[in-house]
């Protein structure tokens, strides 16, 4: 009987906090304005979403947040700077900033107890309150009458109101249309912190190549700096470049995976963004290119008769232009505008002082083992893979190094 009242008890208290953490988001989605602000962003009184109307001028001209795409960008703007990670965002698939309700796992997680157990209820919980979403929605399809709706009924009703369309299709089709999104915002700060160590180094590299240091911010998007990211589909490191595209630019063998290497990367990168920006002549398309590629972006504009990004999102919603490329400028313009702003944005605790790595690249004159170059470097197996993500396989097997590989050591070591 005592089990039996303490998992009730649980799911009161979880549905309670649920409840109280949509309503704040509701809230918070109301007071998005997109006024300018006249207020100093050193004034403690920095209102978060203000950081999207750039105040102090961090961002160039060029990376301006288009008006159509603002109401897009601001949901990512809230994934990245809001929502943290036992927030689930349940959200309309093609217009991500009309959220239905945020499932807060928290209370669950949190409790005493096994820890794959309680993430499993919470998997079940999130889903639940998915299907009663979409329960809504279907039942909201099917009515003719609008009048005596539940408050939960009431307010998925109102967050459509601004859908133009017949209110049946546009329910239906929001049925269809749904998807949650966890939060980042612990990912992000973690990112911060792990990105001092790399940007200085890479806005250099950008600058070399006469490219806006804007860019150099897509890695939160990617990986949140995370050097040890990976994905299901092959793409590795903190450019998330897929093996294909590393092949190109770096070497990625069966030794040496250069894509891990976030200074190597960050070059080959910096090579993919100049080819997009030749074909494309537009920022927001070549962004979004470094997604879905020069040619399927020129594709998608040709068959959406439109020369910009913000009317090909709006219009184009066919093969494998789908959530993650119409979504992948936005999200990359959030996490612009977070990181610089972030000083305003995230609890001053987070900060940490940490210098970029201290570095010398030497380049092979001959091939030469692993422990030859360890040998002359003085350094240990866990020093130089500090150094040189990419050689993780090659310190295990000792494997031989090509004439002309980059070795990078920390500076004034020996050659």
């Amino acid at each position: 009987m005592y089990d039996a009242f303490y998992n009730l008890f649980g799911k009161l208290i979880t549905r309670i906090a649920t409840i109280i953490v949509t309503a704040m988001a509701i809230l918070a989605l109301a007071g998005s304005t997109w006024a300018a602000s006249n207020s100093a962003t050193t004034d403690s009184t920095f209102e978060r979403t203000h950081a999207l109307d750039d105040p102090d001028n961090r961002i160039s001209d060029e990376f301006k947040i288009p008006k159509k795409l603002k109401d897009r960008t601001a949901f990512w703007f809230d994934v990245y700077t809001q929502y943290g990670s036992n927030q689930h965002v349940i959200h309309h698939t093609l217009y991500p900033w009309i959220v239905y309700r945020v499932v807060d796992t928290e209370p669950i997680l949190s409790r005493p107890g096994n820890r794959w157990t309680k993430h499993h209820k919470a998997v079940r919980f999130v889903k639940d309150e998915t299907r009663n979403v979409r329960n809504i929605l279907k039942k909201l399809s099917g009515l003719k009458s609008y009048k005596n709706l539940t408050p939960e009924e009431n307010a998925i009703y109102t967050a459509l109101s601004s859908i133009p369309g017949k209110r049946s299709r546009v329910f239906k089709t929001a049925a269809y249309n749904m998807r949650v999104q966890l939060g980042q915002k612990d990912f992000f700060m973690s990112g911060l912190n792990e990105s001092k160590k790399y940007l200085p180094i890479i806005e250099g590299f950008f600058q070399e190549q006469g490219l806006p240091t804007e860019l150099t911010r897509l890695p939160f998007v990617e990986s949140s700096f995370n050097v040890k990211a990976e994905s299901k589909v092959g793409a590795s490191g903190i450019w998330q470049i897929m093996p294909s595209t590393g092949k190109q630019h770096l070497i990625v063998s069966q030794n040496i995976d250069e894509r891990n290497s976030p200074l190597k990367a960050s070059q080959a990168a910096a090579q993919i963004f100049k080819k997009n920006y030749r074909s494309l002549k537009q920022w927001p398309l070549a962004v979004t290119a470094y997604n879905h590629g020069a040619a399927g972006i020129k594709r998608a504009l040709k068959l959406s008769q439109t020369t910009n990004l913000p009317d090909l999102v709006e219009r184009y919603h066919r093969g494998s232009f789908k959530f993650a490329s119409a979504n992948f400028y936005t999200s990359f313009l959030a996490a612009l505008y977070a990181e610089k702003y972030h000083h305003e944005i995230y609890d001053s605790s987070i900060h940490k002082n940490v210098a970029p790595i201290n570095h010398q690249i030497v380049k092979l004159k001959r091939s030469t083992k692993v422990r030859q170059v360890l040998q002359k470097t003085g350094l240990s197996d866990a020093e130089l893979l500090n150094y040189n993500l990419d050689l993780k396989s090659a310190i295990k097997n000792n494997a031989l190094l090509p004439r002309g590989y980059r070795v990078i050591v920390p500076l004034k070591t020996s050659s």
